[in-house]
């Protein structure tokens, strides 16, 4: 199954966080809280260094409850040390889930992300 795409705007020192529903190819949700890891990295572009790297626990978490939503989060302090971008310049990101039994990587969705610049800090 192909990546979602779903470009983000963020604001610089303000938490930012959005859910994930991972279905299987029936259209079931697909219990991921345990059996899989996740990461999602932040990069200015494709070949740059990660400016954010978000884990299974380190921003990244899932429920146990239907429908198992995967949420990836910024705390305020990591959305501040984003630089401002422009429609032009945005960041990228994509959030990679690897069932453990077999290594299997599937990536669940891929974007753009705009920062907006925080006048009060």
């Amino acid at each position: 199954m192909p990546a979602t795409t779903n470009n983000i705007s963020v604001e610089q020192n303000v938490p930012y966080s959005f859910n994930i529903n991972v279905q299987d190819s029936s259209g079931n949700p697909v219990n991921v809280s345990s059996g899989y890891t996740f990461s999602c990295k932040i990069r200015a572009d494709y070949q740059s260094s990660p400016i954010i790297t978000l884990s299974l626990g380190n921003g990244i978490s899932t429920s146990a409850t239907t429908p198992y939503p995967v949420a990836v989060s910024l705390t305020a302090a990591q959305t501040l040390s984003l630089p401002v971008t422009t429609s032009l310049t945005p960041f990228l990101y994509d959030v990679l889930m690897t069932q453990t039994s077999n290594n299997g990587n599937t990536m669940l969705v891929r974007g753009t992300i705009n920062v907006v610049g925080a006048i009060t800090r």
